[in-house]
């Protein structure tokens, strides 16, 4: 793929799993067939295999050692999988309920993500070396359009119409019945770009310092929402479950760190007792140590880092259990300890709430809300492997759809690629994916940008869009707020515009690449930290969401609030602020925006100044008095 961009440059260069693709087919809803006979698989394989392509089955998820490069045969002769089944038995495919089609049918979408080897590959030795090597990564290819990803996917999509109507026939005279292929994708890496991403987070958290605490609830760094309208003030989201796919640490890391600070962080100890915590598995090539697993991550200074992340996703969960304490929060593990995943993991994850939700599930006729603080690569990286952004993203697009038609509320982070640390003059560009597909016509998503202190548009965030709001995410420290000391970076925290969170880790990320140690230990152990980003913002909104649900289900009497988004944006976003510099835009755009006020640890410490001069003033007048 293309070079890695400069530091604090827009943009997440496309990067993929490779020799791995993705298939999107529309099926009728009120087929008989078995799954792989409804999506025409062994045409497309038989395709495919004709342009020197081999497809295989991904391994299974309870087998990640078996070999990846299983062919179709192995499982079409013994499976005869039902449609109206689901495709447990078929690993790495996925059903959603689709819409119409334009003949008034109900459609079901199929998602299918494959392993592929070129045919010069399938010698005895080749299959070998992919089994001890199961995935890779491309990164630094002057010319991603050559790569034998973007070739599959884009002689598919060159040929859907083709494939759709039966119109191929193959070099021995076989003419391919009609295929019901909607699209093909690389195998995305969520928030990945080149081997290091540019999304959020936008820097590495860094303690608050034990003396720090806020003086009107010990224990806790309450964040309010004072102009919020009257009906949502008392909401709590009560009934109402929130899904919040991230990163997470293991339980034993939760617990330890929840005990160590006992009464300094009630909010951790709330998090532990009352949050269900999932590790489903992910890719091995995501998330075991190897020199080209994917990462996230920019230094104080917005040069490319990587650094260890795994309390991102808890973080993001402690800022909703504060906002709305009744919602049932589950933190689900979709990206590595550093900050990356893969779009199959969320697919996965997504067909499970379609399960849950479904008549006989744990949360049939249930509210829910998915807080997404992740993001995809976007249009201009998408275009440098030749590929169509709408084709390559429909997938996702349309599964995404299939549960906000459900009733299902996805929150979504903007993403921070307006940051102008190593590029000045930097634009707000507009709202990355998922977040932006609000703005293709899909109801149930709010995109979320950041706003700072200041309650102006956060340097680094992107635009929103009109369907989506901002709030409260920090800033980036000014360069006379950053010190050395002893060979490390510093920030004066008495100046801080950051979010404050829980951390569990034992260790901090060094806030520099060029800091003499890459980690340095917790100099307490409250589990409080610093973190800035539209990461953050997110669950703000989030919890909002959560409670209007509440409020939705239990309205005073003659309240009506109408579609749900436009509530939020239009209601419970009282405040207005102006983005400035928005890419492809004249002038300026007007914003909505949640007003959120966090209990600032230099308001107690104002309070100590004032009082030690208080003493000061008063031991000057005994003195005198002597």
């Amino acid at each position: 793929m293309k070079a890695m961009p400069e530091p604090g440059m827009h943009g997440h260069n496309t990067f993929w799993i490779n020799s791995q693709v993705s298939f999107t087919f529309a099926i009728p809803d009120d087929t008989t067939e078995n799954i792989i006979e409804a999506i025409n698989l062994p045409d497309l394989a038989a395709f495919l295999d004709e342009h020197g392509f081999v497809l295989s089955f991904l391994a299974d998820s309870d087998n990640q050692s078996a070999q990846n490069a299983r062919t179709l045969a192995d499982y079409l002769a013994a499976k005869n999988l039902p449609s109206d089944q689901g495709p447990q038995n078929f690993p790495g495919i996925y059903v959603f309920p689709g819409p119409l089609s334009p003949q008034d049918r109900k459609t079901r979408f199929v998602v299918a993500f494959f392993q592929f080897n070129e045919a010069s590959e399938t010698t005895a030795d080749a299959l070998q070396a992919r089994q001890e090597k199961p995935g890779s990564h491309q990164y630094h290819i002057d010319n991603p359009k050559s790569q034998p990803v973007p070739r599959l996917v884009n002689l598919v999509n060159s040929n859907l119409e083709m494939l759709m109507d039966g119109k191929i026939t193959l070099d021995n005279g076989r003419a391919l019945k009609p295929i019901p292929i909607t699209s093909a994708a690389p195998h995305w890496l969520c928030g990945s770009s080149d081997n290091v991403t540019t999304g959020c987070p936008l820097m590495p958290p860094f303690p608050v310092p034990a003396e720090h605490s806020c003086s009107s609830s010990y224990g806790l760094w309450p964040i309010s929402l004072p102009q919020l309208p009257n009906e949502l003030k008392g909401a709590t989201g009560d009934d109402v479950t929130v899904l919040v796919m991230d990163t997470l640490p293991p339980v034993g890391h939760i617990r330890r760190a929840a005990e160590a600070a006992g009464a300094h962080n009630l909010l951790l100890l709330d998090v532990m007792n009352n949050v269900t915590f999932t590790h489903p598995h992910l890719p091995d090539v995501v998330d075991l140590p190897n020199p080209q697993r994917p990462q996230t991550g920019k230094d104080l200074y917005g040069r490319s880092m990587r650094f260890h992340m795994p309390d991102h996703g808890l973080f993001v969960t402690g800022i909703i259990r504060d906002i709305a304490p009744d919602t049932r929060v589950e933190c689900i593990r979709v990206l590595n300890d550093v900050g990356a995943g893969a779009t199959q993991t969320l697919i996965e994850q997504f067909q499970r709430i379609l399960q849950r939700i479904a008549a006989g599930g744990d949360l049939y006729n249930k509210d829910v809300v998915v807080n997404l603080s992740l993001v995809i690569p976007g249009d201009e990286d998408i275009q440098d492997g030749g590929f169509d952004p709408g084709l390559v993203r429909t997938a996702l697009r349309e599964v995404i759809r299939s549960l906000t038609s459900l009733g299902v509320v996805f929150v979504a982070a903007a993403g921070n690629e307006g940051d102008d640390r190593q590029q000045q003059g930097q634009t707000h560009p507009r709202a990355l994916y998922p977040a932006a597909f609000a703005n293709e016509g899909i109801d149930n998503i709010v995109p979320v940008g950041a706003v700072n202190e200041q309650e102006q548009a956060s340097s680094f965030s992107c635009y929103p869009g009109e369907k989506g709001i901002a709030t409260y995410g920090g800033e980036i420290p000014g360069k006379g707020d950053i010190y050395k000391e002893h060979g490390m970076t510093k920030v004066d925290t008495n100046k801080i515009d950051a979010l404050i969170g829980i951390y569990t880790q034992l260790h901090y990320p060094a806030l520099s690449i060029t800091d003499e140690q890459a980690t340095y230990s917790a100099p307490n152990t409250y589990g409080w930290a610093y973190w800035i980003g539209t990461s953050f913002a997110t669950p703000i909104v989030t919890a909002v969401v959560a409670r209007a649900l509440e409020l939705r289900r239990t309205p005073p009497e003659g309240f009506a609030m109408g579609p749900l988004r436009d509530y939020i944006v239009d209601r419970a976003a009282t405040a207005q602020i102006e983005w400035k510099n928005v890419a492809s835009s004249a002038g300026s755009l007007e914003g909505r925006m949640i007003v959120a006020k966090q209990c600032r640890c230099r308001e107690r410490m104002h309070e100590q100044e004032e009082h030690g001069h208080r003493e000061e003033m008063e031991g000057a007048t005994t003195t005198s008095h002597s």
